[in-house]
């Protein structure tokens, strides 16, 4: 294979890696129901769609579409990586559930500056506390080292959430991206 035809298959694997990674964000935008970024992705997206299958296709060789694969592979990566370093999900809410402690953990957590909710609750072994905290995403690895090292026999659950009303700023600063002060697209 010439150094021409190299070139070829690495810009098809540039093209396909960007098209697909556009085509991950645009389908967490749409879960998440962000119509207009969505929208901006999907349009992207398209002519880098159009622009990778025409090289690919005119001619057609096996290392143009081997350079389609690996180029799609990296681009679901890349897409799904790029996600989660800007927070596309937006707010999450962490729930902690402890046996025991709970006071010296939440205490521990309130310090570092974590806002955390806690409540009684009965649990399948007998009495339970749960602490509940709203979350900016990028703030979740950081609180659950914090919960960790405070309480490592905890049992947690993170779920996402689309809208919160009040919140109080994580240590970092952030208030949750589901917090909305403007009208929604």
């Amino acid at each position: 294979m010439s150094a021409a035809e190299y070139g070829d298959v690495l810009v098809v694997a540039m093209l396909a890696t960007g098209g697909v990674a556009l085509w991950t964000l645009r389908t967490v935008y749409v879960a998440r129901g962000r119509r207009v970024l969505a929208t901006l992705f999907s349009a992207v997206e398209a002519v880098s769609f159009v622009a990778v299958v025409s090289r690919v296709i005119m001619p057609l060789s096996v290392d143009r579409l081997v350079g389609y694969g690996v180029g799609v592979a990296l681009g679901t990566y890349l897409g799904t990586w790029f996600g989660n370093v800007i927070g596309v999900s937006g707010a999450l809410e962490i729930r902690v559930i402890l046996t025991q402690d709970c006071d010296r953990v939440a205490t521990t957590l309130r310090s570092i500056g974590w806002p955390v909710t806690t409540a009684r609750a009965s649990g399948a072994e007998g009495e339970v506390a749960v602490l509940v905290t709203i979350l900016d995403r990028k703030d979740k690895d950081p609180f659950l080292d914090d919960v960790d090292r405070v309480a490592p026999d905890a049992f947690w659950t993170v779920e996402d959430i689309e809208d919160v009303r009040v919140v109080r700023r994580s240590p970092s600063g952030q208030v949750p991206t589901g917090v909305w002060t403007e009208t929604r697209e």
